[in-house]
C-alpha cells in the first residue's frame, strides 16, 4: 500500500459482509451514500459534469486533490463513474482498480455467503 494513499470499495454494505473485503479499503458506499447525496446519474453510467451535485461530499471524503486514490467495487462499473466524477473535479492520481473478483493479492478477508443485513 502507497503512504498517504486513499483506497475505497464503493460496493454496498451488505456486500462486504457476503463477499469479502480487501483490507485497507474503506467502504464508501456508492448506492447507499454517494448516489442521490453527492453525485446523479443523469445518463445511466456515462458521466457528465452536470451529475456533481455535491462536490463538498466528494472532496470531505477523498481530501487533497494531489493524492492517490485507488477505487475499486464488484466489476469496475462504479470504479469508473467515481473516477470519472474525481477528474471532473481535478482530482489526477485516480485508478479504477476494478472488482473485487479481480484481486489477486494477500489481503482479502472472505466474506459469509449466508450473511443477511436487516435494516429496520
Amino acid at each position: 500500500y502507497r503512504d498517504g494513499a486513499k483506497y475505497v470499495d464503493l460496493r454496498n454494505v451488505s456486500d462486504m459482509y457476503t463477499g469479502g473485503y480487501i483490507e485497507s479499503f474503506e467502504l464508501v458506499s456508492f448506492f447507499e451514500y454517494l448516489e442521490n447525496n453527492a453525485l446523479v446519474r443523469n445518463n445511466g453510467w456515462e458521466f457528465s459534469e452536470a451529475d456533481v451535485v455535491e462536490p463538498a461530499i466528494l472532496e470531505n471524503i477523498f481530501g487533497s486533490r494531489n493524492r492517490e486514490v485507488f477505487l475499486m467495487c464488484g466489476s469496475g462499473t462504479r470504479a469508473g463513474y467515481v473516477k470519472d466524477a474525481l477528474e471532473n473535479l481535478g482530482y489526477t492520481t485516480v485508478y479504477n482498480v476494478g472488482g473485487i473478483r479481480d484481486y489477486k493479492g494477500d489481503h482479502k478477508v472472505f466474506g459469509d455467503e449466508s450473511f443477511s443485513l436487516k435494516i429496520q
